[in-house]
Parts: C-alpha cells; structure tokens; sequence
C-alpha cells in the first residue's frame, strides 16, 4: 500500500518532502498537527530513516511518530506562567517606583495640612490630595500583592471599631485646629 492510503491525504501532503528525501537517503524530521478520526487534531514530532543496504542504497525508509500534543500543551501552558511572572514582576517594580513618588507626596501633603489653617481652601485640596494619595497607596498595596513581592495580611477586624475610629478621626479633624480649642471654631 501507498503511504497515501495508510496516513491519509492531508498527513501525506504534510509530509511528502520528507519521506521523498528519506527515500532519496537523507534522514529527517519534522513536527505537524493533524486530524485523526478517532482522536481530533494531535500534534506529532516524525522521524524519517532511510532503510539502506549493504551497499548503501535505500530499501525504503521507518517512520517514527510520537504524539506530542500533550508536551506541546504543557509548553504553551509553562509559557504563560512566565509571561504573567514576567508580568508580576514588571508591575512589582513599577509599584515600587510609584510608592516612592507616592511617599513624597502624602509626605509633603501632611506638611501643608499641619501649616496651613483648616478654614483655607488650600487646606481642603490638600486634604483631598492626601485622601487620593492614600487610595493610590491601597493600590501599590494591591499591585505588589498581585507581583508576590508584597506581603499581604490578612486579619480579622471589627467593622464597627474601624468605622468609629475612621469617623472620629474626620470629626476631629473638622472640629480641631491646631493651636485653637473647641470653643474657637465657628
């Protein structure tokens, strides 16, 4: 039988320079995906060998085929774990980056809120700078978690105690000045 008949038209077609190159002496191999009626598309590493005589003439040539579909998934798969590695750390550093300009920022804003008076409007959009830098810190946060460079914590809390202390701390800062007493605002 033709190899044709035994493989099927398109896996010959596939192969067909290889086995006349075999046939002609010379070994090879290649890597093709195929459809097979049984199993679907498998993907599959063939050896071409010559079979000489004696003498050195080709009788005809072995194929060996081993199915790699397995192996060539677990390359994709290997693959993708390094690109999001490569990923993780690349948003690691960037998170780094962004933290130190971050610091600097809510460092010089702190300053402004404890210079300025709170009746100021520079002191209100110094607020609202330090509130956006403190949700952009919780991001870094977030990111660096994401990069595995970060340690994340995670603890239980009471909800209510957070809640009393995060409104007692804006309470406070309405209502108190430095250098002025309650009795003072108004």
């Amino acid at each position: 039988r033709h190899v044709e008949e035994v493989w099927g038209e398109e896996a010959y077609a596939l192969t067909q320079a290889h086995i006349e190159a075999a046939l002609a002496g010379q070994p090879g191999t290649c890597e093709h995906e195929m459809a097979l009626a049984q199993a679907g598309r498998r993907v599959f590493h063939i050896m071409f060998i010559p079979d000489l005589d004696t003498q050195g003439h080709c009788r005809g040539c072995f194929t060996l085929i081993t199915d790699i579909t397995d192996r060539k998934r677990l390359e994709m798969e290997l693959r993708q774990a390094q690109t999001m590695h490569a990923l993780g750390t690349m948003a690691g550093g960037i998170a780094h980056e962004f933290n130190n300009i971050l610091m600097a920022i809510l460092g010089y804003t702190s300053l402004v809120l404890n210079d300025v008076p709170q009746t100021s409007p520079t002191w209100s959009h110094a607020r609202q700078v330090l509130i956006a830098g403190e949700r952009a810190r919780d991001l870094v946060q977030q990111i660096l978690a994401f990069s595995r460079q970060g340690k994340v914590e995670h603890k239980p809390a009471k909800l209510h105690l957070l809640v009393q202390e995060a409104l007692g701390g804006l309470l406070e800062v309405q209502l108190e000045r430095p250098g002025q007493g309650l009795d003072d605002v108004g």
